[in-house]
């Protein structure tokens, strides 16, 4: 990770995901991980007041993405 960091000049690396969505800089987040995991990365992302950009599928069924819409609604 640090040689792709070096290669490309990027200032920060996270290694666990709570460690990204608690840094007051980072503003959204991108999500590109597989589809059965989108749910939960979204939603801890939006419980942190950040920007989510998800690849389809969004999420794997309607209650998931019913409760991000919920949390987007609330905060």
């Amino acid at each position: 990770m640090q040689q792709f960091a070096d290669k490309y000049h990027i200032e920060k690396q996270f290694i666990k995901l709570e460690a990204l969505l608690s840094d007051e800089h980072v503003d959204a987040v991108y999500i590109a991980t597989p589809h059965n995991t989108h749910f939960e990365i979204a939603k801890q992302a939006l419980l942190h007041d950040k920007h989510v950009l998800i690849e389809k599928a969004i999420v794997v069924n309607r209650d998931e993405l019913n409760e991000l819409n919920n949390i987007v609604l609330v905060y």
